[in-house]
């Protein structure tokens, strides 16, 4: 008896049923028993587009037909040939690999619950063609549906996708979730306060905060409680606890200050939804996107200024290095070193211990943080600071105005999406100079104990005292004045960032 696959898929199954490709598999089967063929395989995708837009793999498709190139099965059968393709490449490869198995001698058979079998002959392969190209005609007609829907929902302030962290989705509308948005303004102010966002996704976690999956899977069990369905029946959205980069995502969501956005246009902005003002959210973006911040610490340094301090000779950066052994025990394990010494890693041409780098730029931070211009470095550059919002202002307003341009059909959407993205990186230029004119919080923190700075210094973390360096000045490790002079006090050059350069001890 001969032996057919049945092949079942569906586009859209969000919550997980299977009803639609069950339906398939049983009219597949019913064809199958019609045509004397054998089933052997069932082979199902579920929740996967078929069209040339759809991002998702199809892994067991292409398994399918890598086995069917093999010899496996005399047919393949499928509800319609939509839903084995609605690409006309795919469509043209499935025919060209009926054709090899003809020539073979073991012919290979496509047939369809709606639509019988797509013969090999003249008029069957002109058929199968137009079919191909009107599902991927009908694949397209629906994606362009679906953006201008979107696009049309996001000019009205509507939301568009699924319920984001931070707010509940009532009558189709976003309102705020004062106990999502509560946690997220938390954050807002800790980072914007210098605090790194691992810490912070510890401390959640640590406190047992609901992390935005949890919350998505919540909300799915709930609606599933409602309609009275076996959550066991459900598909649930896997959950993650709390981590920086989600922390990351979560504050640099356009929607936190109320805009909509639709392929990096701001399409409108609603205040009602706003979880912060617009400022707020240029100030977390320009704090998360500046590039001297560090988010995460995988292989955090273990010294004050490695990776920091620069190479008086290359302008190489100078890092950590262990001392060398000059003991070892019996297992030929290291007892005793050298100290430890930071060295230029480009032209090895400086070398000085950590401890000896390390305590002068120590004295020389705390000197200058309790010094007569100590408090300048918190003051904000305050013209630096209005020409950055100003430009901003102009840069924003040019943007709403070739939307507002493509909506009366002055531009094609080429043209904007060309003017989007120029504005959008002058956009993000000036979002970081504005962040450079303000004080470093991580210098406020440490000078809001002036009265105890060194004791502030000495309980901050390594990180914060980096950070704190890092925005305060760059030092430099000068060559030895005389062969055989390991330190010297004038060998470490500083060049303050406040004063634009200069160097001292």
């Amino acid at each position: 008896m001969k032996t057919a696959a049945i092949y079942c898929r569906i586009s859209a199954d969000s919550e997980g049923r299977g009803e639609g490709v069950e339906r398939q598999e049983a009219d597949c089967r019913a064809l199958a028993s019609k045509l004397s063929y054998a089933v052997s395989d069932v082979i199902v995708e579920n929740d996967v587009g078929a069209s040339a837009r759809s991002r998702k793999p199809r892994p067991k498709y292409a398994e399918m037909i890598r086995r069917a190139e093999d010899g496996e099965w005399d047919a393949l059968i499928g509800w319609t040939t939509s839903r084995f393709t609605r690409r006309v490449a795919e469509a043209s490869a499935l025919s060209d690999l009926r054709r090899t198995r003809n020539k073979t001698g073991r012919p290979l058979r496509l047939l369809t619950v709606k639509t019988g079998e797509e013969e090999d002959s003249a008029f069957g392969k002109l058929t199968s063609g137009f079919r191909s190209l009107l599902d991927e005609f009908e694949a397209d007609t629906i994606a362009e549906r679906v953006e201008a829907a979107a696009r049309q929902r996001a000019e009205k302030g509507r939301p568009n996708g699924r319920v984001a962290y931070g707010w509940d989705r009532v009558y189709g509308s976003d309102v705020i979730n004062e106990t999502e948005a509560g946690v997220l303004r938390g954050l807002a102010e800790a980072v914007l306060a210098g605090e790194k966002l691992l810490p912070l996704a510890r401390d959640l976690n640590a406190r047992g905060v609901e992390s935005p999956s949890e919350a998505a899977r919540r909300r799915v069990e709930e609606r599933a409680r409602l309609a009275g369905r076996d959550l066991d029946d459900v598909k649930l959205p896997a959950t993650k606890p709390w981590d920086g980069q989600t922390i990351r995502k979560l504050l640099l969501r356009d929607a936190n200050c109320g805009r909509r956005v639709y392929r990096g246009e701001i399409l409108s902005v609603t205040e009602a939804i706003a979880l912060w003002p617009e400022g707020q959210q240029e100030r977390l973006r320009a704090t998360l996107t500046d590039p001297r911040r560090t988010t995460t610490r995988g292989n955090a340094p273990k010294r004050l200024v490695t990776g920091l301090l620069v190479c008086g000779k290359c302008r190489g950066a100078c890092r950590a290095r262990l001392g060398t052994v000059i003991s070892r025990d019996e297992d030929g394990e290291p007892i005793e070193r050298a100290p430890e010494y930071y060295e230029c890693e480009g032209c090895h041409g400086v070398r000085a211990r950590v401890a000896d780098v390390d305590g002068l730029v120590r004295e020389a931070v705390l000197s200058r943080l309790t010094g007569k211009d100590g408090p300048n470095l918190l003051a904000e550059d305050p013209a630096a600071a209005r020409a950055a919002r100003d430009e901003l202002d102009e840069l924003r307003a040019r943007l709403d105005n070739a939307a507002d341009d493509y909506a009366d059909g002055a531009i094609d959407r080429d043209q904007l999406r060309r003017i989007t993205e120029r504005l959008r990186g002058r956009i993000a230029t000036a979002e970081r100079t504005l962040a450079a004119s303000m004080p470093s919080p991580v210098v406020a923190k440490l000078t809001d104990r002036i009265e105890s700075i060194e004791t502030a210094w000495d309980e901050a973390d390594l990180g914060t005292r980096r950070d704190a360096v890092r925005d305060l000045a760059t030092f430099v490790l000068l060559p030895a004045r005389a062969k055989g002079v390991r330190w010297s006090r004038d060998r470490l050059g500083v060049e303050w960032i406040a004063d634009g350069g200069g160097e001292g001890d």
